[in-house]
């Protein structure tokens, strides 16, 4: 596990949200990352994924969604990779008690 779930930074202050999107009518937050996704990149990647969708969760409304959407366009690399990536923040947000549907999407 590369991040502690008992760590206290969970606990701070990191101010207000940043999503690009929020639809009042489904309640639902959206975030969009670019990041090039490389297996260098992995652990980078998952640590600031899972900072950025804990911290939205936390200041959302409550019974929000969230979807982030990783815009990856013009990259080539493993789609497996990726996968790996889904699985492992849906693993750790899950030992978060996050209560709320995120889904990842990967624009490519």
């Amino acid at each position: 596990n590369m991040i502690d779930s008992n760590n206290s930074v969970y606990n701070l202050d990191w101010g207000d949200i940043y999503v690009d999107s929020y639809n009042t009518n489904i309640k639902t937050a959206t975030i969009i990352f670019n990041f090039k996704i490389s297996q260098d990149s992995y652990e980078s990647i998952f640590i600031y994924s899972i900072g950025q969708i804990f911290w939205t969760y936390k200041n959302l409304p409550p019974r929000s969604n969230i979807v982030v959407i990783f815009d990856a366009r013009g990259q080539d690399f493993d789609l497996g990779l990726f996968e790996k990536l889904e699985k492992a923040i849906h693993s750790h947000i899950a030992t978060l008690g996050v209560r709320t549907n995120i889904n990842l999407v990967l624009k490519n």
